[in-house]
């Protein structure tokens, strides 16, 4: 594990690709934009649509170029999975357009020619958007620097939002998401039981990592921490939804992701996220990791506060979510049969590299 630790995921690479569509998926986005985008192109006047070619994304995510009394541009056109509820996308978008009144960079959505901002095509939500053609944050320490300028920027502004206690009841989890989330001694010797039932490939591989988590879950108390405030958040602050131009953040994405949560929670899965970034690009020593935290908790506080207590419990946040995140993804593939080897990894790596910061 040792020699694994800040390694490459998919969060690595930050040079945004594209794939091409196939055609029962062209036919379903010609009628999207035909009903209620025909005001701004027609169909024949489209070059190109590809998909974003990234695992997290799940092919929701369009880009479309289209040439137009001679000029050129380009839309982004996003797709939301069917268990989405209306009431808590269009919250989305209210926080994401006072964040932009706040000077914060965030993408901006283009109404339908019936002036929505949602529309529904076969029970299917789509929203089209300005097209934003940076890259995602690749790790500079200039980039850095920005990101905790930027987060500070977003939790200062989070913080006082109007209506913020109506907008928080929308954007509440689901409570079979807060279920899985959940972890505890009992819990996981539960779930080892289903491992010793089941006797699978992740099954094996979770059975072998049976000391190494039940010690993280012994020494991180969930609640130790449950008295530091708590906001309106971003839950997802990691690189992909961060885009960049290699010296400053130029757009903060994925406003999905807003909850209801300790404000230094986010903090810290940015501090780790986006520090091991810069590990990785900048080829770093591991020595570097807290001189690189305090670079970006110092510009942090340049738009925000923090205490001292909160900033003292970055690394327990750091494995506290890590270990919501791990028993989630665990209980899914029991519960569900999802795919696992991504996610499982990748948040063993953030229980082990805690120690680092």
């Amino acid at each position: 594990m040792q020699t694994e630790l800040f390694c490459p995921n998919n969060h690595s690479k930050w040079i945004v690709e594209y794939r091409p569509i196939n055609t029962d998926l062209r036919a379903e986005l010609k009628c999207v934009i035909d009903n209620y985008y025909s005001q701004l192109f027609d169909f024949d006047s489209i070059r190109n649509i590809e998909q974003v070619d990234e695992v997290e994304v799940n092919s929701n995510n369009f880009r479309i170029t289209v040439e137009k009394n001679g000029y050129w541009n380009r839309y982004l056109l996003r797709r939301f999975p069917v268990n989405r509820v209306t009431n808590n996308i269009l919250a989305t978008y209210e926080i994401a357009e006072y964040l932009k009144s706040g000077g914060l960079k965030v993408p901006t959505v283009i109404l339908s020619k019936n002036n929505e901002k949602l529309v529904w095509q076969n029970g299917v939500a789509w929203s089209l958007f300005e097209f934003l053609s940076d890259t995602h944050y690749r790790g500079t320490v200039d980039e850095l620097k920005s990101a905790g300028r930027e987060i500070g920027k977003l939790n200062r502004l989070l913080d006082i939002i109007p209506n913020k206690e109506q907008i928080r009841t929308l954007v509440v989890f689901p409570e079979n998401y807060t279920d899985a989330r959940k972890y505890s001694e009992e819990i996981w010797f539960d779930i080892f039981d289903k491992a010793n039932d089941k006797k699978d490939e992740f099954s094996e591989k979770l059975l072998s990592m049976k000391p190494l988590i039940m010690g993280y879950v012994n020494q991180n108390v969930s609640d130790l921490y449950a008295h530091l405030p708590k906001q309106l958040v971003h839950f997802d602050l990691h690189p992909h939804n961060l885009l960049a131009d290699g010296e400053k953040i130029v757009a903060i994405l994925d406003f999905d992701s807003v909850r209801y949560l300790e404000k230094i929670r986010t903090v810290a899965f940015a501090v780790h996220r986006l520090v091991r970034q810069c590990i990785l690009f900048n080829h770093l020593p591991m020595a570097e990791v807290r001189k690189l935290s305090d670079i970006f908790i110092g510009e942090y506080l340049r738009e925000d506060t923090l205490t001292q207590e909160e900033i003292v419990s970055i690394p327990h946040f750091i494995r506290n979510e890590a270990l919501c995140r791990f028993s989630y993804v665990t209980k899914n593939v029991y519960r569900n049969g999802s795919k696992w080897e991504c996610d499982f990894n990748k948040q063993i790596l953030s229980l082990a590299e805690s120690v680092y910061f």
